[in-house]
């Protein structure tokens, strides 16, 4: 497992997260998530004590977390001299998402981009899988210029990656997307729609679409201890463009069509050869960057 230690991860729908207390993990970073009087806390989620996790089985008492294995009461963040205390991590709730961010640095102007999709998007946390691939496999995806045409049937032009103003990676391109007609023998149509997308973490990018009802998605990928990685997928429409929330039956077919793309997707990820050392083409060099990105993440 890479063991990437900084950045910010898309852990959980706020949907899915238990009353009070909630187990998740990037990668072998296991996790505490705490809800409570309309807010998510995230704290490292293995007891001082002897390693227990605190979020299965543990309960909230006076603001301390009791652990399920001896009854010992932690506290809530780390404090000198306190040996029974486990640490904090910074978290963010925007449209339905929980992030939390595995160290004080590498934002990577993720603040900003979640506040504007909490007052200024209509989100849909509509896809939620396992996936026997590493998390940064999956956002790769984002940067992958080939793949978009072998698997998906996606040509694209001018794929431009580069450093965005908060050191994020930024992609621009033109996608040509396949249009289905109802004329009667009348050929598919290839609509030329712009593309851009930023990665913020190894396990976290949002990439849009601008065509006539432009939209955004929001993928996170994160790392479990099985080596397995969970995939959350959001759809997110801007209220510029909608003056309410587009209904069911424009979202759902939607989220059916990218779910469908996981799947050819996740044909090629889990297929790989474990530890293959790469042939590099010239066409690879998105992909590459993307790597680089990643690099500066790890341990």
């Amino acid at each position: 497992m890479p063991g990437y230690a900084a950045g910010w991860y898309l852990v959980a729908f706020e949907k899915s997260l238990g009353k009070e207390l909630s187990p998740a993990a990037v990668g072998a970073r296991r996790l505490l998530l705490v809800a409570n009087r309309g807010t998510v806390r995230a704290f490292n989620a293995d007891c001082p004590h002897r390693g227990a996790h605190l979020a299965l089985g543990g309960c909230l008492r006076d603001g301390r977390v009791v652990c399920p294995f001896h009854g010992y009461s932690i506290r809530l963040g780390a404090r000198a001299g306190e040996k029974l205390s486990v640490a904090e991590y910074p978290t963010l709730v925007a449209g339905g998402m929980v992030f939390v961010r595995l160290s004080e640095g590498h934002d990577h102007g993720w603040k900003d981009q979640a506040a504007l999709l909490d007052g200024g998007y209509w989100c849909f946390n509509g896809i939620e899988m396992t996936v026997q691939a590493p998390m940064d496999l999956v956002i790769e995806n984002a940067f992958d210029r080939l793949h978009f045409r072998s698997v998906h049937g996606i040509d694209n032009e001018e794929f431009d990656v580069t450093r965005g103003p908060s050191d994020e990676l930024e992609v621009n391109g033109t996608f040509h997307i396949p249009i289905r007609t109802t004329r009667p023998n009348e050929s598919m149509q290839k609509k030329p729609t712009k593309y851009w997308g930023i990665a913020i973490s190894p396990g976290l990018a949002m990439t849009e679409l601008a065509g006539d009802v432009p939209y955004r998605i929001i993928t996170g990928a994160t790392d479990q201890p099985d080596g397995s990685c969970v995939v959350r997928v959001t759809v997110a429409f801007a209220r510029s463009a909608c003056a309410a929330a587009p209904g069911p039956e424009f979202v759902e077919p939607l989220l059916q069509y990218f779910r469908r793309g996981l799947e050819q997707d996740r044909v090629m990820w889990e297929s790989r050869a474990e530890g293959h050392a790469p042939c590099w083409m010239p066409e690879d060099e998105s992909v590459r960057q993307f790597q680089g990105f990643c690099d500066t993440f790890r341990n």
